[in-house]
């Protein structure tokens, strides 16, 4: 039978934290995951905090994962939400996204960080999730989040991600809410 230390071992590696160095970066991560599900249930400061998420997370990709191709498309994303949020046009924001993206791709791809199928589904995954904060005001936004929180959390297991996993599985949940909650305003 297992001490409860155990159990907490066993819980803290599962989380992450298993060093100073693993446990401050996890949290970052798993703040970042708290602001980005936040941004999605909570409607006034969703864009900030997509914001806020999308440039720990991207920091957190390079810095600690070593994972480029997220780094860059957490880049997308915190332009995507940015330009939502200093209220830029929607036919400007959507130009200066889609270069934005045509850049991803390239670094990406010239990279060599754009291998994989599995690659493949993260960039588009990220990309949904981008357009989806770029047309936040429609309830269809959250269902493009939806998909590409679904498509994130299937490159992040693949990956053995799990912080990733488990934000883009809830991001997806939460999406799948905030779609609901949205079409139920919208039809009311």
């Amino acid at each position: 039978m297992e001490t409860v230390f155990q159990v907490f071992e066993t819980v803290s590696q599962v989380f992450g934290f298993t060093s100073s160095y693993t446990t401050l970066w996890n949290l970052l991560g798993y703040i970042a995951f708290l602001a980005a599900i936040a941004g999605v249930l909570i409607e006034k400061p969703r864009l900030l905090l997509f914001f806020l998420a999308s440039v720990a997370f991207g920091i957190y990709a390079y810095v600690f994962l070593g994972n480029m191709l997220f780094a860059i498309l957490h880049g997308v994303i915190a332009i995507s939400a940015f330009l939502q949020f200093v209220k830029v046009r929607q036919g400007y924001a959507k130009n200066i996204l889609s270069v934005s993206v045509v850049a991803a791709w390239l670094l990406a791809f010239y990279g060599g960080y754009l291998i994989t199928l599995v690659d493949a589904a993260c960039f588009a995954g990220l990309l949904f999730i981008a357009y989806g904060i770029t047309v936040l005001s429609r309830p269809a936004a959250f269902l493009w989040i939806a998909a590409g929180g679904t498509l994130v959390a299937f490159y992040a297991l693949k990956n053995e991600m799990w912080v990733l996993f488990f934000l883009n599985l809830f991001f997806t949940l939460a999406s799948i809410y905030s779609y609901n909650e949205a079409k139920k305003v919208k039809t009311t």
